[in-house]
């Protein structure tokens, strides 16, 4: 064979072994696998929102992680910003590892190439979760993360967190009302009796954002897309009941938004509003200041429906893997893993507020039940029907207006008007 021959065959083998290990974004497909995250280094992107926690979980993981794998943060303003230093970063050649991102701009990275089907490292029998593991999570967790695509999976779960009424028992006793109401037309009527807007008392505050409408759009029966994801149908009769009740509590006094959630703390503990639609995280938050202020009993409960609607709003925020190097996506990933054990997910739990992953996770819980016990309605909705972030391309735009749509019809604009607009807006972005 003449020499040269050799030394191509040669240079063809080289690159076949160096396609199977080295190449950008692959993961492993079983085990034990030739990959090894000993030493690397990982960067992580992330919005400020969940920095302090986020921070104290990846130090426990480089001081305790066998692999001697060390995490390194970056801190973004929001998720926009995020995804916009990433997409700077792939022009430029400069990707962080790791991410973590709100639920909805999950497609946008899909699309672009900038996230790592994470099937593979779920399923591998060394760095994946066994088969009855992956049945432990709640469907709220579970169900996260796959983009329109059941077959892949793009994102996994940092944060769950729920919608909750928390109200005031004892103030609701004075009312007459031994439970809280079941209805929104109920939780009208009581909150309209406790009203005394002229003194700043107020039955109910909710966020005026597209949070609120969508969990009246559930709880009217209403769904925001259809189920195959390509068309957005809340312009219907749910969607002008929710935004249409929400204008009519403002405008009779006997509701007001909240500009921010601490406002809201604030004015609940000083026993000045009864009721207050917030998220199950906050929970520890109301317990620590009614304790440190008025002292009164206070509860939990799940949101009012109408009729038998009952699915319940999820948000969560999610880590996406980027395509880098096969070495540093597996230490990316077992971040992810430990985060997920039930003894890591307790942790998170009790010193964060958002909802476990996993049912093995319950039986930890004890310490956060006793600190705080109106936390069990929040755990209970684990177990009900859930409707997460819509993970379509799109979303982060029609979110935009949404919120827009709550907050000019909070101020006086014509509920129908602005639904019929937004559904037509929202559509846009689908295409």
């Amino acid at each position: 064979m003449h020499p040269f021959h050799r030394i191509d065959r040669l240079l063809v083998l080289i690159l076949i072994v160096l396609g199977a290990t080295c190449c950008r974004g692959h993961a492993p497909t079983s085990s034990p696998t030739p990959l090894n995250p000993r030493g690397q280094i990982v960067t992580l992107w992330y919005p400020a929102t969940y920095e302090e926690e986020l921070l104290t979980f990846m130090d426990r993981f480089n001081a305790s992680n066998p692999w001697g794998i060390a995490l390194r943060g970056m801190r973004a303003e929001s998720s926009a910003q995020v995804y916009e230093k990433v997409l700077q970063g792939h022009a430029e050649g400069k990707l962080p590892d790791m991410i973590v991102t709100r639920a909805g701009y999950l497609p946008e990275y899909v699309a672009q190439g900038l996230a790592v089907n994470l099937t593979p490292y779920i399923g591998d029998t060394r760095w994946g979760f066994s088969p009855q593991e992956q049945r432990d999570f709640f469907p709220a967790a579970w169900n996260v993360g796959h983009a329109g695509d059941p077959s892949h999976r793009y994102g996994f779960p940092l944060t769950l967190s729920a919608g909750i009424l928390v109200y005031n028992r004892a103030w609701l006793h004075e009312l007459g009302y031994d439970a809280p109401p079941r209805t929104w037309e109920e939780l009208r009527t009581v909150a309209c009796a406790a009203s005394e807007p002229q003194a700043g008392i107020y039955g109910l505050k909710f966020p005026a954002d597209e949070r609120v409408f969508i969990r009246l759009l559930l709880a009217h029966g209403g769904h925001l897309l259809n189920s195959e994801g390509t068309a957005y149908t809340f312009g219907n009769e749910a969607g002008l009941a929710a935004l249409t009740l929400l204008q009519t509590m403002v405008q009779e006094g006997c509701a007001r938004p909240e500009e921010y959630w601490e406002e809201a703390e604030s004015e609940f503990s000083r026993g000045r509003v009864l009721f207050v639609l917030t998220d199950t995280w906050h929970i520890p938050h109301y317990g620590r200041l009614v304790a440190g202020r008025a002292a009164f009993e206070w509860l939990a409960s799940p949101l009012p429906a109408a009729g038998d609607a009952s699915a319940t709003e999820v948000s969560s925020a999610v880590f996406v893997i980027l395509p880098t190097f096969p070495q540093r996506q597996l230490a990316a990933w077992t971040f992810i893993r430990w985060l997920n054990t039930p003894q890591q997910q307790a942790a998170w739990t009790t010193e964060t507020g958002y909802l476990p992953h996993r049912r093995a996770t319950m039986d930890l819980l004890a310490p956060l039940l006793e600190r705080d016990p109106q936390y069990a309605a929040a755990l209970a909705l684990l177990e009900r029907e859930t409707v997460g972030e819509p993970e379509v391309r799109g979303y982060k735009d029609c979110r935009a207006h949404l919120q827009r749509m709550v907050q000019e019809v909070l101020a006086g604009g014509d509920p129908q008007q602005w639904l019929s607009r937004t559904v037509d807006a929202c559509n846009v972005t689908l295409r």
